[in-house]
């Protein structure tokens, strides 16, 4: 009966030491749910508090990404209590509701009345009595066999797929339709899981032999791979950030399936490449690193403020090939001929959806048939700059085949001077969906995001 006792005890503080924790996730979801914030740089802004302990970080990650992760889900099991079979609640007891039940369905270490309790407790301070009361209300009635009663019901395999991992079902409709059944459920399964935190080491100025030895002697828990050059990667829930080596320049944070796409390029010492699309500059900074820093990388930005922040990460980097200008990539004028071109496309982004997953609510078919028309100017643009006997690399972190192989059948149609690489020795030995134009990396290939690639040779 003691036991008992003091296991209660125990419960009950862990469950009141991770108020602080909760209240970070509330914010932190509420400016992403109501506010249109991404949830990766929310996070990282509130983990940034220095006062935070470290049982709260954990806690605050655990639910800002478990929420958003299973939100239709959990917004399906709130509806069913309600006594309409409707959601209408205002924001904020919305809020409180689906992290409450999150926990309740996903947690499993902390007793039910419990976590309810800490949830009346935001709520009295976020909600008025009569929403507090009908939160606890609902909450009491929510158990696991909700969400198991819910997936039977589900009145076909899609629906209960699209529900289950709680992405849209055209999106999960698309990817069957390509993918298949097997590698679809692979990938929303895996977009659901945690994932590693992805650097790459910068070889122009610290070898992986010696970022080993020094974290080695920081007892600090490292793994590099063996499927790409100069990735270095810390393992799930670890929570450590290299701040220092990123500052020094040793280091730069980049997943696992964007590192890909330099490789996809693989430019030579002596190149010129252009990066159309540069953005903040992570993958032009990659292709010089790959060059030994010897030939020409420029890089173009519609956004002046992102050729800017490029140019301070090859400053960083200690990269002195790198020039940056501000140019549509519809329409880059005469800019001479390259090497290398590498269109890495504005897209839906749904190959994020690990790393960003309020993009799984927010992404409409529309926006797909939106980006889809743009990537085929650029990558008509792009075309003009290739040099005979040169490469154009078209890439996007979209799964969707209406925004990669689509696209590049479309352009190879109009373009019988360019063919698809029949392989690239660097990518050969990764796992892969291979496509009639490229390749995509799903991210149960990777085990972070997913990213497509065509590899296009001109011919000489």
């Amino acid at each position: 009966m003691q036991n008992k006792k003091q296991t209660k005890t125990k419960e009950q503080a862990t469950a009141a030491g991770g108020y602080r924790g909760r209240i970070t996730a509330y914010r932190a979801l509420h400016r992403v749910l109501h506010g249109g914030a991404f949830s990766n740089i929310v996070l990282g802004n509130a983990l940034d508090d220095a006062s935070l302990a470290p049982g709260d970080r954990r806690t605050a990650t655990f639910l800002v990404l478990g929420v958003l992760r299973n939100l239709a889900l959990l917004d399906a099991v709130f509806r069913s209590k309600t006594s309409k079979g409707k959601i209408t609640a205002a924001p904020a007891l919305l809020l409180a509701a689906r992290m409450a039940i999150f926990e309740i369905l996903f947690q499993n270490k902390i007793p039910k009345y419990a976590t309810i309790s800490e949830y009346m407790k935001i709520a009295a301070a976020e909600c008025s009595k009569s929403e507090t009361k009908f939160l606890n209300a609902c909450l009491r009635r929510v158990s696991h066999k909700d969400m198991h009663s819910l997936l039977e019901d589900a009145e076909t395999d899609l629906r209960r797929m699209a529900l289950e991992f709680s992405c849209p079902e055209w999106f999960a409709q698309s990817a069957v339709k390509f993918y298949g059944m097997d590698d679809t459920l692979k990938m929303l399964r895996a977009n659901n899981l945690g994932m590693p935190s992805y650097f790459r080491t910068n070889p122009l100025r610290v070898s992986e032999d010696e970022l080993s030895d020094m974290y080695a002697r920081q007892r600090v828990d490292t793994a590099f791979s063996k499927r790409l050059p100069n990735c270095v990667y810390f393992k799930v829930g670890q929570g450590y950030h290299p701040a220092r080596e990123v500052r020094a320049g040793l280091l730069t944070p980049q997943d696992f399936s964007t590192q890909i796409v330099a490789h996809a390029v693989a430019p030579q010492p002596g190149d010129s490449v252009l990066d159309l699309c540069c953005g903040r500059g992570a993958k032009a900074t990659h292709l010089a690193e790959l060059m030994g820093n010897r030939g020409r990388v420029l890089a173009c930005d519609i956004h002046a403020h992102k050729t800017e922040i490029a140019a301070g990460e090859a400053e960083r980097l200690g990269v002195s090939i790198l020039e940056t200008r501000v140019c549509d990539a519809t329409d880059p004028g005469d800019m001479g001929s390259f090497d290398r071109v590498l269109v890495d496309a504005p897209c839906t982004g749904t190959g994020t959806f690990r790393r960003r997953p309020e993009l799984k609510q927010r992404v409409r078919p529309a926006q797909v048939m939106e980006l889809a028309f743009l990537q085929r100017r650029m990558l008509e643009a792009a075309a003009r700059l290739v040099a005979p006997g040169g490469r154009l690399v078209y890439a996007t972190c979209s799964v969707l085949p209406e925004e990669n192989d689509d696209v590049a059948a479309e352009f190879l149609e109009r373009h019988e001077d360019f063919a698809p690489a029949r392989n690239e020795p660097a990518l050969e030995h990764l796992p892969q969906f291979k496509t009639p134009f490229g390749s995509v990396f799903l991210p149960q290939h990777t085990q972070a995001c997913g990213a497509a690639v065509c590899i296009l040779d001109r011919k000489s």
